[in-house]
């Protein structure tokens, strides 16, 4: 227990004043402890009497009490400042003058808000490697019974400095029908951690975007690249918050699993970022306080990797020539183009993209947006015309995507012009008139899952194509597995396909499957036992017996070293 001791004006001392001084609207002084919604504090205050019977408190003591400061003219007593405790809202208080003690009791909403922000990524700085080089390859010889031994490989060679990394793959085939060695990709990449951004020189595959199509070219790319930082978050994340009356601890869950605590003052509270899983789910905070009192507050979220946080840029700017003929000839380029992506988080709720494709004959450019429905999921809508030798077209999709715990559920609808041109479609082809898709999938603990989907589409002049699928799982017990699949497809003429299988493990590398299937062109069952390779040295191997109208045997052996990896497998 603390007492205050000190000299104070008496409530009952007769001062004498000059007659022309100012009139105090205090009575006289006490020297008081605190207690705080049953909280004791140590600090000793100087608390005024007002005439009228109130209490009034300097500034610096609301500060140490973590309340706001009241917005008004102070009352001036003996060369202090106060402010009268009347006048903030849902304050009570009265003085249990035996303890010489201030009794306060305050709402949570009352003391100064705290906002806790948990880090959303962070930008480390990367030393510059010394130079080295490596090499990569990977062999293998197939022989069937009565014909020669074919052999082939893929080579990859590499070196890396304080500049960058460069890499040269290559692919080697000896056969019947062929002996060459073909160059695949060349490239020259240089990482900039700092700035989250990549220069490629050389081969790659571009960027599709929303609504384009991935190509391979030879070329320059430019653009962001948040791998080289992997623990930065793009996606934008939830804050919670919640109040509490005395200084607390709060536990933060997502989906029932702890993700953080965090020790807090009184008053309300908010916690930024909180390290959620995709998907919609919820966030439970537990707040704790000193007595040992609970509180519970539950709010629902709903997060979305198609969604950049609200100020990034996440972009890609290439030019190059289109790569023909790939894995088959070295050197054969085609017409040379320039495109640009670029996606922005306009806001938590909403990114939007753009998207252009420039070559000699040919102009496309679009724009791309994604939605969130708060708790419910994410819209999504694409918008895009091109210009080329056949015409202007143009390109129209439209989707939804919810995915939770329980119930997922998606669709997409897409339209092209007959004339809707774009990279990466062959010269002469066209793009499906009209795609729909959508899928649904429902999952309970202990009764398994089960989804369904559907793919419609139409063209220009061909043939529409439906794909019906459904499937259901469930775990039986801690070592099976149950799964049974549906298809039809319907084009020219329609397929019907019906699965089942049930896999037992045996252990955490070794399982065993029997599968039976069911088409129209007739039945087949497989037997078949794996066991995968460790992480490190050791061995694994695939044994598959099948019958029916795919019958075969096959064999494979896998040994893994520090060195390399060894396979081996036999057919029939």
């Amino acid at each position: 227990m603390t007492f205050c001791i000190g000299a104070v004006s008496s409530v009952y001392a007769a001062t004498v004043k000059p007659a022309d001084a100012e009139e105090s609207e205090c009575s006289g002084e006490l020297l008081l402890t605190v207690s705080i919604n049953g909280l004791y504090s140590p600090h000793c205050e100087h608390i005024a009497l007002l005439k009228e019977g109130g209490l009034a408190a300097q500034s610096e003591t609301f500060q140490r009490w973590r309340i706001p400061v009241p917005n008004m003219e102070p009352i001036h007593h003996e060369g202090r400042d106060y402010f009268p405790l009347t006048a903030v809202p849902g304050l009570s208080f009265y003085i249990d003058h035996e303890k010489q003690q201030l009794i306060l009791e305050a709402p949570p909403k009352i003391f100064f808000a705290t906002k806790l922000t948990e880090q959303r990524g962070y930008i480390a700085s990367t030393p510059p490697p010394d130079p080295g080089a490596f090499f990569n390859y990977d062999f293998s010889a197939e022989h069937a019974e009565g014909n020669r031994t074919n052999h082939s490989g893929l080579l990859e060679l590499g070196a890396f400095n304080r500049f960058g990394v460069g890499t040269a793959t290559m692919l080697w085939r000896d056969t019947e029908e062929v002996n060459n060695l073909v160059r695949l990709d060349t490239t020259w990449t240089r990482d900039n951690p700092e700035d989250m951004t990549r220069l490629r020189l050389g081969d790659t595959i571009g960027r599709a975007g929303s609504w384009g199509r991935a190509v391979r070219f030879g070329g320059i790319q430019w653009g962001s690249s948040f791998d080289t930082q992997p623990g930065f978050i793009t996606i934008p994340l939830p804050s919670a918050s919640g109040e509490a009356a005395l200084p607390s601890t709060v536990d933060v869950l997502v989906n029932n699993a702890r993700r953080l605590s965090r020790d807090i003052p009184a008053g309300p509270f908010e916690i930024e970022n909180v390290p959620v899983v995709t998907g919609q789910g919820d966030v439970q905070l537990v707040v704790t306080d000193l007595l040992g009192r609970q509180q519970i507050i539950t709010q629902p979220y709903y997060a979305s990797s198609n969604l950049l946080r609200a100020g990034l840029s996440d972009y890609s700017y290439e030019a190059d020539f289109i790569r023909n003929n790939y894995g088959i000839d070295s050197d054969d380029y085609g017409r040379l183009i320039t495109s640009a992506t670029h996606r922005y988080g306009i806001t938590d709720y909403f990114t939007r993209e753009l998207r252009a494709e420039l070559l000699s004959d040919q102009q496309t450019a679009g724009v791309s947006t994604v939605y969130l429905w708060p708790t419910l999921g994410t819209a999504n809508a694409s918008l895009a015309f091109s210009h080329g030798p056949e015409g202007d077209g143009e390109l129209f999709s439209l989707g939804f995507q919810r995915i939770a715990q329980r119930m997922s559920f998606t669709a997409q609808s897409r339209y092209n012009s007959r004339d809707f041109a774009q990279i990466g479609l062959t010269p002469g082809a066209s793009n499906p008139k009209l795609t729909h898709s959508a899928s649904i999938g429902y999952s309970r603990p202990g009764y398994g899952a089960i989804s369904l989907s559907y793919l419609n589409q139409s063209y220009w002049g061909q043939h529409d194509n439906e794909i019906f699928s459904a499937n259901y799982s469930i775990n039986l017990g801690s070592d099976y597995f149950f799964t049974i699949q549906a298809l039809e497809s319907r084009s020219e003429n329609t397929n019907r396909s019906l699965g089942l299988s049930i896999t037992r493990a045996f252990g955490s590398n070794t399982s065993g499957s029997l599968r039976h299937s069911h088409q129209t062109a007739g039945d087949s069952t497989a037997l078949q036992i794996q066991r995968n390779l460790p992480v490190g040295p050791g061995f694994g191997y695939n044994l598959l017996s099948e019958e029916g109208i795919n019958r075969r045997h096959e064999a494979r052996g896998y040994w893994q070293t520090d060195i390399g990896t060894y396979s081996a497998e036999a057919s029939k």
